[in-house]
């Protein structure tokens, strides 16, 4: 590939990054999704996602992260770098922006967190999941870092010291020149940060013909939403066609989100498929696996004909002390790369990137090779090296897609 990369994708999770990467895979050929860049590697493929995993870190650690993913990716020449940010407005959104702007030299950012066909827009400044400010929905009950404002602007002014200005659908559906002339206005009063309201894809295309064509230095932020318009646009006649996957028939579901949008697409599952589902208690998780459990799992997979098995979290009572997260994420993790050994599905799916982060690790991948979108947030590849690698992955974040979302990925991709 030489010494440069089409595009590189910083996103502080990994399903966010692969989520994001895949969408320029089409565009820009062959991405790969790894937490570091290898030193003296020349074979790169074309587009790197890289996942800081920083979340859930505190903002001076969150900041850190992006700035050494920056300082990797630069001597690569990117023509591109995309910060990933979640569409639930979750993370150290401004420090990580801020950081990002003080490692490229970059002026200012274009901020789009909408992703209008999963529900995600921003009207008036306040953020929406499916019409209600996202403050308001389970995203502002998250008991590991609860949203307390659906304002981007206000959000974003909390996390970090620079002006902010926005920009309006009006002036997205309108001529070019009041929406340039709008924000050159905003960088000449040194508002680093231009917030757009989006309510539909063609605001996301227009933001991207301006971070193209009229704006180049300035750093595209936003979801995989823009991310999409962003490759569309890149090149367009080098549309690569789908690489030729394998089927899978038999699968591992692993599924570490706390989300009720996954439990009702598992509950689906469940009804279609007749799969077992595997629940562990989060605190069995935190402090120790079950007794048997790698054992009852095995028996439940051989049960279905080798087809499925689903292992989750047993919901709370409420009553129990919470069990420390990150140990409870790892339990699942272990629990999953040792059932993956054993059981040697063809397909392994990984929900919430806290989870699939801890099982990457747990099985000694060094990455993940971005192969296609299934369907909107569910992003298929294989690993690179570690123990899982001769086996198809799928990822999701937790909080996308309807409730035939995951049996609409196992009829897909069967046989």
């Amino acid at each position: 590939m030489g010494t440069s990369l089409s595009v590189v994708v910083i996103a502080d999770d990994l399903t966010g990054a692969a989520d994001t990467g895949v969408q320029f895979c089409p565009a820009v050929g062959p991405v790969a999704l790894l937490d570091t860049i290898p030193q003296g590697c020349d074979g790169l493929p074309t587009g790197l996602a890289i996942s800081t995993n920083s979340r859930r870190l505190s903002p001076d650690s969150a900041a850190r992260a992006v700035r050494t993913a920056v300082i990797q990716a630069l001597p690569w020449s990117p023509g591109l770098i995309y910060k990933k940010i979640d569409s639930c407005l979750r993370g150290n959104l401004g420090d990580e922006i801020e950081a990002l702007l003080a490692a490229t030299g970059s002026p200012a950012a274009f901020v789009a967190p909408a992703y209008p066909e999963q529900g995600r827009t921003t009207e008036a400044g306040i953020h929406l999941i499916n019409g209600r400010p996202v403050a308001e929905t389970e995203i502002g009950r998250d008991p590991r870092a609860p949203l307390t404002t659906s304002d981007l602007a206000h959000l974003l002014s909390g996390q970090c010291r620079l002006g902010i200005g926005s920009v309006g659908v009006d002036l997205l559906e309108g001529a070019d020149e009041p929406l340039i002339d709008a924000i050159r206005s905003h960088l000449d009063k040194q508002r680093r940060l231009i917030v757009f309201d989006v309510h539909q894809r063609c605001h996301l295309d227009r933001i991207a013909i301006l971070a193209v064509g009229n704006f180049p230095a300035v750093v595209p932020v936003g979801s995989a939403g823009l991310a999409g318009s962003l490759a569309r646009l890149m090149a367009p006649e080098r549309l690569h066609p789908p690489a030729a996957l394998r089927p899978i028939d038999s699968w591992l579901f692993i599924c570490g989100s706390a989300s009720q949008t996954l439990a009702a697409q598992v509950a689906r599952l469940v009804q279609a498929t007749d799969w077992p589902q595997l629940r562990i208690g989060a605190a069995e998780l935190a402090t120790g696996w079950p007794t048997n459990v790698l054992e009852q799992g095995q028996k439940l997979f051989e049960e279905t004909g080798h087809k499925g098995l689903i292992i989750s979290i047993e919901p709370g009572d409420g009553c129990r002390p919470p069990a420390d997260p990150q140990q409870v994420v790892l339990g699942l993790a272990g629990i999953g790369a040792e059932l993956a050994g054993r059981l040697h599905p063809d397909g392994l799916f990984l929900c919430g990137g806290d989870t699939a982060e801890a099982f990457r690790r747990r099985v000694k991948a060094t990455g993940l090779l971005l192969r296609e979108q299934p369907a909107a947030g569910l992003v298929r590849g294989e690993f690179i090296g570690g123990t899982c690698a001769d086996r198809s992955v799928v990822t999701k974040a937790g909080g996308f897609g309807d409730e035939e979302t995951l049996i609409g990925l196992v009829n897909r991709c069967a046989p």
